[in-house]
């Protein structure tokens, strides 16, 4: 159930959700009867190129999930090949929740900012720089956001060149 926006004046926009929890997702709707208007389809963000052709969307958006990935640095790179040139990619997610949640269960990665706004991915036992490392396929900045709703984000913006 995307929290992405279904409507704009005077465009027809079409929503692609995908994520490797699908299945059980479908099942929790329909024990409770729910109809969403937009169906997740079985995918891992790894994969997408395996499905989707590359410069195809408009936006791709991850909210809270790409940090809960088998490897984040590879979901994004594949987010950036399926996005149009001069599109955006735009992550959303709590910081260093690796850190936070003890690298327990789904919490393996760091989604993180250094001082120079550049967006880091970190384990515990690696480090990369998303920012240097794809300067020439992207321009990626973040920001921490206080959105008074369960503290801070980190929010990430990837725009592919």
């Amino acid at each position: 159930m995307t929290c992405l926006g279904k409507r704009a004046e005077g465009k027809r926009l079409t929503i692609t959700a995908v994520d490797p929890l699908a299945d059980e997702y479908d099942k929790i709707l329909k024990k409770h009867g729910i109809q969403p208007l937009v169906r997740t389809r079985k995918l891992a963000a790894e994969e997408l190129t395996q499905a989707f052709p590359v410069n195809t969307y408009d936006l791709v958006f991850a909210r809270n999930c790409i940090d809960h990935s088998y490897n984040p640095e590879r979901a994004i790179l594949e987010m950036i090949n399926v996005v149009k040139r001069g599109r955006y990619v735009l992550l959303e997610h709590l910081p260093n929740e690796g850190k936070s949640e003890n690298y327990q269960g789904l919490h393996q990665w760091n989604f993180s900012s250094s001082k120079e706004g550049d967006f880091l991915i970190s384990s515990r036992r690696k480090s990369v720089n998303m920012t240097k490392r794809y300067a020439h396929l992207c321009t990626i900045t973040c920001d921490i956001v206080n959105t008074g709703k369960g503290g801070d984000w980190l929010i990430t913006r990837i725009l592919k060149k």
